[in-house]
Parts: C-alpha cells; structure tokens; sequence
C-alpha cells in the first residue's frame, strides 16, 4: 500500500509540473515585438514613375491618434503618416522604409493595395507576388485599382465623414460590397487564386476620385447606372473618394472595366450579394419610375456545353422583388396588373444580363469562372488545362433569361383610396 500510495504521489507531482509548464510557456503572447513598439501600415499605394520603375505609397496608421486615446486634449498626434518612394521594385521600398522608420514596421494589418490604372496595365503580379510571400502580410487585404488619377492622390484624397481613421473607410465599405449592388469583393488571396485558374479571369475593385458636381447635365442613376468609379454626380460634405465598378484583369494585367450596373449582374450570378433594388419606367406611366427590392431566389442555373468545338453558354436567374415604390395611381396588386409588372422587370433584368456577358466577352475576361462548368466537357483535367478558355469564351454563343416574380406591390395611394370607400360604405 505504502509503495501505492508512494507512485500517486509520484505521478500527481509530475501532472502538476506540466500544468505550471504549459502554463507558463503556451499562455499569452509570445510575439517579439509589443503593439506599442510596432509602426502599422494601413494602406499601400502603387504607381508608374515617368521612367517606368514604381513608385510606392505607404499610409502609416498611428495608434495614439486612434479613438479613446485621441480624446486628449493634449494629444496633438496625426491620425496618419504618408510616405513615398521610388524603386527598382517593390521590395526594395520595404527595405527602405524600415530603414527611416523609429519603430519596426508591420505589414499584418495592410487593409488595402491600390493600384494606378498605368501600373495595372503592364501587370501587377510584381507586387503580389512578394505580398504573398512575405510572412506579415495576409491574404485578405483588397485590392483596388484607380480609375481617374494616381494611387497616391487617392490616398491623400481619401477623407471620410462618418470615420475617424481613414483606412477604415476603405476596410469598411469593401467589407460591404455584399449590400450594394455597385462592385464585388476582392482580397489578394481570391485575385491570386483566379490568377492560378485557367477556368475564370482575376478582377479588383474599381476606385476613383469624385470631382463630378455638376447635377444639371447629369443624367440619373434610374437611366442604366452607367458609372464609372469618380463618375457618379453627388455633391455634398462627403468623401471624394469612391468605389464604384469592378476592374478585369487577363492574368495581371488590366484589361477593361465594368459599370456599377454590370457589377451587380456579376454579383446576382455569383450569389454574392444579400439584395439590391432595380428601378424601371412604370409599364403604364413610362414617365414615373417602379423601383423594386430584388433578392436571389434560388442559385443560378448555369449550363456550359461543347459543339463542334464552339462553346453554348446559358444563364438563368430566378429573382423574387418587392415593389417600394410606384408613384402611379395603378394598382399592381390585381394579377393582370402585377403580371404585366413582372414581364417589365423580366425584360428589363434579362437585356441586363445579357449586355453585361457581351461585354465581359468584348474584353475578354470572364469574371463569373463559366470556365467552371466547362470542365465537365472534357475527359479528363490535363486535357482541359490544354484548352485556352477565355479565347473559347470570347467567341462563345450566349443565352440568358431572367425571372423575376413580385411577392409584394407595396403600399399605394389608389389603394388606400379603395380602403377608405369600402371603410365609408361600412
């Protein structure tokens, strides 16, 4: 018993000795550095020198400036520092800046890469690639590309009215795209992914700085949402700074853009977005607007088949809306009234999609990946990976139709007539 009890004691001793070890060795942060001895950089800007050799734009976020701390009164730091510089290539401005800096820079919370649409178009797989390779940086950083102007203009420009730190504008309105219908999200990780791919083409999110104020010759948003990022006709004590659109890319390259109204037909394909609204003329008032509340019903039904070597690409849409707003007197609840609604909506959406796919076919870049649902055509992956998708999507014969059925006509002023006579008679 004596000898027993002697070994449980024994091994309670050595149980409790590798508690306190783990203890004391696996808890906490183990980092070498404390977030106080680092300096954060938020955002990345990239631009073509004269010469050709890219010229880079750090933003520098400061910790002390930021909320709670910055309450101070006798705090008078900047919410941000900004720094350029020009080199052979993009790691070279790395070295650079950790050599002029009075901290260790740290690259784990880049928010953003924004590119120039002349530095995009020679390729930007110079500085994805060591973003990816680097061990700071992580894969969910956005990339942008400018549409009007340089990637260190739109850094400075970007002064937002509803946040304190301006690169979380950036984070906060990507992170969104999921609610508006004008751009798609894009991380570096997915842009590299596609980039991988020989079945879709890689794209990033279109910027741009608004200097467009003049409201008068400008025509509405109901008339096609034919805007490009820095287009769109606002005035106001708002951001200059906008993303509207989606950039297309072959390979790393930037080829073309989309408008806010082809973005969300990419969007509605992809399943990527929550709801959006459409509007459209009054099928009986033409000169008064029906705007719509519109979410996916169900999946889109994608077929991709192979004849004779041309590809036959359909695309079908199942909608589901409700009406918010119909100035007309017409009540659109009756079935004849709300089946003529749904026809409208139905062509209006189906000219959409069709226009957007020509388009993507124009340029030459799939955004969607239809080159997916090419790959059941072939026998095998190494026989497809022969095959040169884009060239076969470009010349692709394309079909499309969408369905959109109204749930609900929402409240009218007609109607509410009607109630008030059957309540009187009453």
């Amino acid at each position: 018993m004596k000898r027993i009890s002697k070994c449980n004691i024994f091994i309670k001793l050595i149980f409790i000795f590798m508690i306190l070890f783990f203890a004391f060795t696996l808890s906490g942060c183990n980092s070498d550095y404390d977030i106080t001895e680092l300096i954060h950089i938020a955002i990345i800007g990239v631009d073509k020198g004269e010469d050709g050799k890219p010229i880079i734009t750090y933003q520098i976020a400061n910790i002390k400036s930021a909320p709670g701390i910055a309450d101070n009164e006798e705090n008078k730091e900047p919410k941000l520092n900004i720094i350029t510089f020009r080199g052979n290539t993009f790691s070279d401005t790395l070295d650079a800046l950790s050599s002029i800096l009075p901290r260790m820079p740290s690259f784990a919370h880049v928010k953003a890469i924004i590119f120039s649409k002349e530095f995009a178009e020679d390729g930007i797989y110079s500085v994805i690639s060591p973003v990816l390779r680097h061990a700071d940086f992580r894969g969910n950083a956005y990339i942008i590309v400018v549409n009007n102007g340089t990637a260190e203009e739109f850094i400075k420009q970007n002064n937002p009215t509803f946040e304190y730190l301006p690169y979380r504008y950036i984070e906060s309105q990507a992170t969104l795209s999921k609610y508006s219908r004008y751009y798609s999200k894009a991380t570096i990780y997915e842009f590299y992914n596609r980039l991988n791919s020989n079945s879709s083409s890689s794209y990033a999110i279109l910027g741009g700085i608004n200097k467009n104020h003049d409201l008068n010759n400008a025509h509405s948003l109901q008339e096609g949402d034919s805007y490009y990022a820095g287009e769109m006709p606002r005035r106001g004590d708002t951001n200059p700074v906008e993303l509207l659109g989606t950039a297309l890319f072959y390979k790393d390259k930037y080829i073309g853009k989309l408008t806010a109204e082809d973005s969300m037909i990419v969007s509605v394909i992809k399943g990527d977005f929550r709801k959006t609204s459409v509007v459209i003329p009054d099928p009986n008032e033409p000169e008064l607007y029906v705007s719509c509340i519109v979410v996916l019903k169900r999946p889109a039904t994608i077929s991709v088949k192979m004849e004779n070597d041309k590809v036959k690409i359909n695309v079908e849409l199942l909608l589901e809306g409700e009406a918010i707003n119909t100035p007309s007197k017409i009540n659109y609840d009756t079935p004849e009234n709300r089946r003529q609604l749904e026809e409208a909506f139905t062509e209006h959406m189906t000219a959409r999609l069709l226009k957007m796919l020509k388009k993507t076919q124009e340029i030459g870049a799939d955004p969607i990946g239809l080159g997916y649902y090419n790959r059941a055509n072939y026998k095998n992956y190494q026989e497809f990976a022969k095959s040169d998708w884009i060239s076969l999507y470009k010349n692709a014969e394309i079909t499309g139709k969408t369905v959109l059925k109204i749930r609900s006509s929402g409240l009218s002023w007609n109607k509410t007539e009607e109630k008030n006579e059957v309540d009187k008679t009453e």
